[in-house]
């Protein structure tokens, strides 16, 4: 699976981000330690790009147990992720509404992607 950044999506994400971070695309199923809702009932798929910090304990990082290596380094997503995802997929910065995008060969797989960060004390 291969995961592209546009120029302009590259320049949206290292604004936001700290040194250290780890970048995390998380795909919003209800499972892992970042979860915001119990359960997702959604037919579409909802993605979002977590920041989240070097202070968090890396062992709750091994759900992400997938890495693609992209133009900005390295995005660890869960393998679950894959079945949404495409072979060829690009973050792109939509240029209207200045929103992150997940994009495929297919489409518009995520319309918007949230930019989250996630520090120690926001982990239950």
């Amino acid at each position: 699976m291969e995961l592209t950044i546009s120029p302009a999506a590259q320049t949206y994400i290292e604004a936001k981000r700290k040194l250290g971070d780890h970048l995390l695309l998380d795909n919003e199923d209800g499972h892992g330690p970042f979860v915001d809702h119990a359960f997702s009932c959604q037919l579409d798929s909802g993605f979002r790009l977590l920041f989240v910090s070097a202070a968090v304990d890396p062992s709750l990082l091994r759900d992400y147990s997938v890495t693609v290596t992209t133009e900005i380094g390295s995005i660890s997503l869960k393998p679950s992720a894959k079945l949404l995802l495409d072979p060829v997929n690009q973050l792109v910065l939509e240029p209207t509404y200045q929103r992150l995008q997940l994009k495929s060969v297919g489409g518009i797989l995520s319309a918007n992607v949230p930019l989250i960060r996630k520090e120690s004390e926001d982990i239950e």
